[in-house]
């Protein structure tokens, strides 16, 4: 990532910073200005009678430098996914992978006014994106 002249950044401070930011729309509706970051905060995981620490809010996008070190060891391919333990509980579970080609998550840094940081699955490098561009969101918990 430093290579893009990233710095290290704190995906949860970031996350909480811009998830709650809203706008109106061109139909009059009050929407999140960072989809992502809204999705992340607003995620969860929640066992009736027991509190898990994983509720809403305990949710973040990674930083640019948090997906890297999060995602450049991991496996490319889905025919790899048995080797990679994330890839594989996912697959088991019935979910999507969230490794490999075509996985592009957003991270919660911007390159510039118009781009984002986000996870190149197909090669495994840390790159940017238009923002204007839908891809998937992949919180974390802790790191």
């Amino acid at each position: 990532p430093a290579a893009y002249g990233a710095l290290l950044r704190d995906g949860k401070a970031n996350t909480h910073l811009i998830g709650g930011l809203r706008f109106v729309d061109i139909h009059g509706e009050s929407v999140p200005r960072y989809p992502a970051a809204a999705a992340a905060l607003d995620y969860g995981v929640t066992v009736e009678g027991a509190t898990t620490g994983l509720e809403a809010g305990a949710w973040w996008l990674p930083s640019v430098d948090e997906v890297y070190l999060l995602m450049h060891d991991r496996v490319l391919t889905s025919a790899d996914r048995e080797s990679d333990p994330v890839n594989r509980t996912l697959s088991r579970l019935g979910k999507t992978t969230c490794y490999g080609s075509g996985y592009y998550p957003w991270t919660s840094c911007e390159y510039s006014s118009n781009y984002a940081f986000v996870y190149y699955g197909n090669a495994g490098y840390v790159s940017n994106y238009g923002e204007y561009l839908t891809n998937a969101v992949r919180p974390v918990s802790a790191l």
